[in-house]
């Protein structure tokens, strides 16, 4: 189930990838339930399929800002990823990145694969399937 969002309440992001596809769910924390907003996700392609794991998760994060502009924009927002590696990028003294995350308001946040129920599901269900002819 959908709901409207609350405009007074952080946005939060969690960001996923697999082999073959990207996915993104932006929701917000109400009593400490997550509750989702909208679904997103989309198939790699032939190039983005041999990117490393870093840069599909920093595509999986970037899919799902340019998804989400209109929520984002001027709100802040909190990126849940599984992918300790972006963390690090982020938190160094002189990266870019850094900077970038800064102005928009955001907050970085590493989350364990067991807790990436909502994308991890919904990533399965993109997974090629071969037409065997």
């Amino acid at each position: 189930i959908l709901v409207v969002p609350d405009w007074n309440l952080p946005f939060e992001l969690m960001c996923d990838e697999s082999d073959y596809a990207i996915g993104t769910v932006l929701g917000q924390r109400k009593s400490k339930h997550f509750l989702p907003i909208h679904y997103a996700s989309k198939m790699m392609n032939k190039a983005q399929i041999h990117y490393t794991t870093t840069e599909k998760e920093m595509l999986a994060v970037v899919y799902a800002f340019e998804k989400f502009r209109p929520y984002l924009v001027l709100s802040k927002s909190i990126v849940y990823t599984d992918h300790s590696a972006l963390k690090y990028l982020l938190d160094k003294q002189d990266a870019k990145p850094r900077k970038l995350l800064k102005s928009l308001k955001l907050a970085m946040r590493d989350l364990p694969e067991a807790i990436m129920v909502p994308i991890s599901q919904r990533r399965r269900y993109l997974m090629p399937v071969s037409s065997g002819l």
